[in-house]
Formats: structure tokens, C-alpha cells, sequence
């Protein structure tokens, strides 16, 4: 019971309650094992590759947070950049496995990385707390 506990706990502290995110963490949680099914501690991001990034990329990241989703154009005109460059820049953050691009070049963030993402953005205040 009390490893039940901590790992809801834990799951709702770092989903921060976030359906979406509850679902993905809670499914890369379970392990078909040979007596049934098994939970395990999920995986986070090392988020010290975050720092790494430039501060073009953080603002990109910040307007898909903020916008929740962007295509190329949609970003070149939030972040008044050229059009060819903030298609560089989602790319490049889809390569990096921050970013997912859905059929119709839409980019937002992975899933995986989104808790990772807004705490970074938030301590370098480029999102609201």
C-alpha cells in the first residue's frame, strides 16, 4: 500500500494532475512480466539538456507551451522571425525529441518532455508562474 502511495504521489506531483501527461507516464510505467502485469518508476527527461539550448529555442518552446500548438508560419509571426528559420528551429527541437509533428506540421510538445519543458521555461521566466 504505501509504495502505491508514493508512486501516485509521485505520478500526480510531476503530471501536476495533467490527464494527458497521467496517461502517458502511467502507461510507460507498466511491464508485461511472466506473472502479469508490473508497475515500475516511469523515466524523466535529463533536463540539463535543456540548458543547452539558445534562447531562440527556448522562445520557440515557450510559444508552442503558450499556444499549445504552431506550425511554421504561426511561429515565424509570434517570434518575428523569417519564415525558413522558425521551420529550422521546430525542426531541429522535433530531432531533438522536444517537439512532436503531427501530419499537418503542427509541432508541440512531446509529451515526455512537457513538465521537463514548462519548469525550465518557468525558472528562466519565460513563462508565468
Amino acid at each position: 500500500m504505501r509504495a502505491r502511495d508514493e508512486y501516485f504521489g509521485f505520478l500526480a506531483d510531476y503530471t501536476a494532475g495533467n490527464p494527458r501527461l497521467v496517461c502517458h507516464f502511467g502507461l510507460r510505467s507498466l511491464r508485461l512480466g511472466p506473472d502479469g502485469l508490473r508497475v515500475r518508476a516511469f523515466s524523466t527527461p535529463d533536463a540539463k539538456q535543456l540548458d543547452e539550448l539558445h534562447d531562440q529555442s527556448r522562445f520557440a518552446l515557450a510559444a508552442v507551451v503558450l499556444h499549445e500548438d504552431l506550425d511554421p508560419r504561426e511561429l515565424a509571426g509570434v517570434l518575428r522571425l523569417p519564415e525558413g528559420r522558425a521551420a529550422a528551429l521546430l525542426a531541429t527541437l522535433c530531432a531533438r525529441g522536444l517537439l512532436l509533428a503531427d501530419e499537418e506540421h503542427r509541432y508541440s510538445v512531446s509529451p515526455q518532455w512537457f513538465r521537463a519543458v514548462v519548469r525550465h521555461l518557468r525558472r528562466r521566466r519565460l513563462l508565468p508562474t
